[in-house]
């Protein structure tokens, strides 16, 4: 009975030190709107993964059910395989399907989600490139749109088909107007290329090789681009 009565439980110590005080919870809830995590050591919101007031070989991430953010050892170092996936630090791209890639989310964690330029399809699980046709009838557009309330899939970054008033051999752009689009063997292989970019040139939409280092690029996840493919 009389050690019951004395035994500490170190587990209730740990769950004090990390409770948040009433001021530090009301500016931690105002870095989460802008995106950001809390830092206690500094009282100064920071970017998600992001070195933030962390040691060297660590990152600031996000820990579940905890709205400060947190110092973690990072354990992915190499710039060929940057991010942990089911266990494995892994290479950008290669360990999810085609026109995808691995992002980080906000706990430092691995998931697949279209590449850029492209957006989900949940009628074939498919990321299909934006402003083509796509999986859509010949009058309408393959474009971005905001992913559904009830999103099971994983994917932050979905497409719907848009009706469109373009003719023949012509796009609806991110601006909503009309353009002629390239064509030919050169446009066609750029396609199918994983770096191939869609862009407006002279007012004719065509295909551009962009530099393979975007694959290294740490991102967290992306949204429907404003202004641009």
């Amino acid at each position: 009975m009389l050690l019951a009565c004395c035994f500490r439980d170190p587990s209730k110590k740990k769950h004090k030190k990390n409770k948040l005080s009433r001021g530090n919870k009301k500016k931690a809830k105002n870095c989460r709107k802008r995106g950001l995590l809390l830092s206690v050591q500094d009282r100064k919101c920071h970017e998600p993964t992001s070195k933030g007031p962390c040691n060297n070989g660590e990152w600031f991430v996000a820990v579940k059910r905890k709205l400060q953010g947190f110092c973690k050892r990072k354990q992915c170092t190499s710039e060929e395989k940057p991010i942990m996936s089911n266990g494995t630090c892994s290479a950008v791209y290669g360990s999810c399907p085609q026109s995808s890639r691995l992002y980080l989310n906000k706990r430092g964690k691995g998931f697949c989600d279209c590449d850029d330029g492209f957006s989900f399809n949940v009628a074939d699980n498919t990321c299909h490139r934006e402003h083509m046709q796509g999986p859509c009838a010949e009058t309408k557009s393959w474009k971005c749109r905001k992913a559904p309330k009830k999103n099971k899939k994983g994917h932050r970054v979905f497409g719907r088909c848009k009706e469109t008033r373009c003719g023949d051999g012509e796009v609806e752009w991110s601006d909503n107007k009309c353009y002629k689009v390239d064509s030919g063997e050169i446009f066609d292989k750029c396609l199918e290329n994983r770096d191939g970019e869609l862009v407006l040139v002279d007012g004719v939409v065509t295909c551009n090789i962009v530099a393979s280092s975007r694959a290294l690029a740490m991102q967290i996840g992306r949204s429907c681009r404003r202004g641009g493919a």
